[in-house]
């Protein structure tokens, strides 16, 4: 008996000397390393092979290894990935993230070219924005000034928490050009299309101008006039330079057209950042050596109360059907083009969008590279991000329930820096169970420390982690559920959607029916939009 006492004492000198080091393991310590290893998952690298069961490793921020054989450190936090696949953080190139509404009085004649406006120096964190980016799997944007003919030069931004010098990516990434819309910002002068394209005109002019004057006075100032300097058009020298992207607002085939013949008056090969009737214009695009920030944002039917009838009119109905389209015919068409939230109310829609683009024949493996390689190859930034490679950031997006464009598709938690962000299920809910068995002390097996836990759960319970008792324990290392009554409202499994396929429709003009028509007559092989809005081909 006194053997036996003495052995079950001992055990649990050594069970309560290891449990603190499963809670360092777990990340309970303030003071454990940065050190992550994500176990078990499917990874997507983007632009090579996909492992389809492996380990990501993350420290210090950046990825340290990846693969099939890879093992997690002895000093890593393990989290268990069966059910994940792992992504490179998705990348948003067209937001206006923590740009404050109020911007500097414009320094050029003209109060719509604001080009000096820099969103490095305007940037302002905005935490509740960036949450609801990350929470559609973002990890960084592109953020840019929004108000004025050019309107300044664009910031690349992390989505994490923190201040803006921490935040800062990349600094001037593209001018912001935009000839369409009439804001706020100066809109009396010039109040019209053509007035708008000549004062862009007259100010990639004058920049040029200037370019050429000071270069003069630089090499040979005796005798000579120093030139004035205007702050506008030497944030322009870089564009005129060829430097720096142009990237120029544009949605409709009129606005890409007018768009690409600006551009090329300049010799510029410009970024479109809308692009919604591209699939008018791929084959102009591909000319003009341009490429497509292309907002996943597509057109809805009209809301109607119940019994009133459709007044969609031909034009709409033709451009519902023709916007998913647009992503496959620059793929088509060989134009570079990553897909964007602009123009979104939610980030959260634009998984339900890019199904319909892949519908409409964009396979997902060009969908995905389309938020990650392609848009951090258009900012400059690829041996960054847009890839899990080791030594890049720690930018990984964890997706639950298949591919990340599935229906039942959920992102559960996000990498920012090697930084943990919890998006949903139960470790992103108030109140939720975090797991004891991650790590349990080495040399300590789910049965010792379970009896461990039923023979002194007063001295257990120092051990287990925040709002973790011992019922929860014992019932988690039993392999009971201990999980799902923490689960967010909302957080069921999707059922399975099936997207079709949009109608088949050209741009071609429709004539009126001509009178020798009598009233009765068959349209066969017709695309119909019944009431309910599901379009189909068929004989009326």
């Amino acid at each position: 008996m006194r053997r036996s006492s003495f052995l079950c004492f001992s055990f649990s000198l050594s069970l309560t000397a290891l449990l603190p080091l499963a809670a360092h393991a777990q990340g309970n310590d303030p003071g454990a390393p940065e050190v992550w290893a994500i176990t078990g998952a499917k990874i997507v690298p983007v632009g090579s092979p996909t492992i389809e069961k492996g380990t990501l490793v993350l420290r210090d921020g950046r990825i340290e290894a990846l693969g099939a054989d890879v093992k997690a450190p002895a000093d890593a936090k393990v989290i268990d990935g069966s059910g994940l696949t792992l992504y490179p953080a998705l990348i948003d190139a067209s937001t206006k993230i923590g740009i404050p509404a109020e911007l500097p009085t414009p320094s050029y004649t003209i109060p719509t070219v604001r080009a000096e406006n820099q969103a490095a120096a305007l940037f302002k964190p905005d935490a509740a924005a960036a949450k609801n980016w990350r929470a559609a799997g973002f990890g960084v944007a592109l953020t840019t000034p929004q108000s004025g003919l050019f309107a300044g030069t664009g910031a690349l931004v992390s989505l994490a928490d923190g201040d803006a010098s921490s935040l800062l990516l990349r600094q001037s990434t593209g001018m912001r050009l935009d000839l369409f819309s009439f804001d706020n910002a100066g809109a009396s002068y010039p109040g019209s299309l053509m007035g708008r394209i000549a004062a862009a005109r007259q100010a990639l002019t004058d920049a040029r101008y200037f370019s050429t004057q000071l270069s003069a006075y630089e090499n040979n100032p005796v005798g000579k006039s120093r030139p004035q300097v205007h702050r506008a058009l030497q944030a322009l020298q870089p564009v005129i330079e060829q430097k720096m992207p142009l990237i120029a607002r544009a949605s409709s085939s009129n606005e890409i057209s007018r768009t690409l013949r600006f551009s090329k008056e300049f010799s510029l090969s410009p970024v479109i950042d809308g692009g919604a009737e591209s699939w008018a214009q791929a084959d102009a695009l591909k000319a003009a050596g341009a490429s497509v920030l292309l907002s996943a944002a597509l057109p809805e039917p009209p809301k109607r109360e119940p019994g009133e009838p459709v007044r969609d009119s031909l034009t709409s109905l033709r451009k519902r059907a023709l916007a998913p389209t647009s992503a496959a015919a620059l793929v088509k068409a060989g134009v570079p083009f990553a897909l964007t939230t602009s123009g979104m109310a939610n980030p959260a829609d634009l998984s339900k969008n890019v199904r319909k683009m892949i519908a409409a024949g964009l396979t997902e493996e060009q969908a995905i590279a389309a938020l990650t390689q392609t848009p951090a190859k258009l900012l400059g930034v690829e041996r960054q991000l847009g890839t899990l490679a080791p030594g890049k950031l720690g930018y990984v997006l964890a997706v639950e329930g298949g591919s990340l464009f599935g229906p039942k598709a959920k992102p559960r938690f996000l990498f920012i820096d090697g930084k943990r962000f919890p998006l949903s299920g139960p470790s992103a809910v108030a109140g939720a169970k975090p797991s004891v068995i991650p790590q349990l002390p080495p040399g300590v097996s789910k049965e010792q420390a379970l009896a461990f836990l039923k023979a002194n759960p007063e001295q257990a319970a120092a051990f287990l982690p925040p709002g973790v008792t011992i019922a929860q324990a014992i019932a988690e290392l039993e392999g009971k559920n201990t999980t799902a009554d923490t689960k967010p409202a909302g957080d069921k499994p999707a059922e399975d959607e099936k997207i079709a396929a949009p109608p088949a429709v050209t741009p071609g003009p429709v004539f009126p029916v001509p009178a020798s028509v009598g009233d009765a007559y068959v349209l066969r092989g017709a695309t119909i939009w019944p009431g309910d809005g599901k379009p189909f081909t068929g004989d009326l």
